[in-house]
């Protein structure tokens, strides 16, 4: 739907923790120009993993603490955001 709307968008979804890919990782997100941070856990942990591993600190954050799945309609309004 973003790149419809002409926002040039990637996406990385980490499944895998340990051993933490941060070559990868920090290949990927080096070439962002705004890196946001989705996340179903109010401390926003995974982003503070990437940090640690990588140096990359993720400053924009969208959380969901509910216990419920984050809802594609969800992601999308909070991202117009940015």
């Amino acid at each position: 739907m973003l790149s419809r709307e002409g926002y040039r968008v990637n996406f990385l979804q980490l499944k895998m923790f340990i051993p933490f890919p941060s070559d990868f990782v920090r290949n990927v997100l080096g070439k962002g120009q705004l890196i946001i941070d989705v996340e179903s856990n109010y401390e926003a942990q995974a982003a503070g993993i990437i940090r640690e591993k990588t140096g990359i600190e993720i400053k924009h954050k969208v959380v969901k603490v509910t216990g419920r799945p984050i809802f594609v309609d969800e992601v999308y309004d909070a991202l117009r955001r940015y």
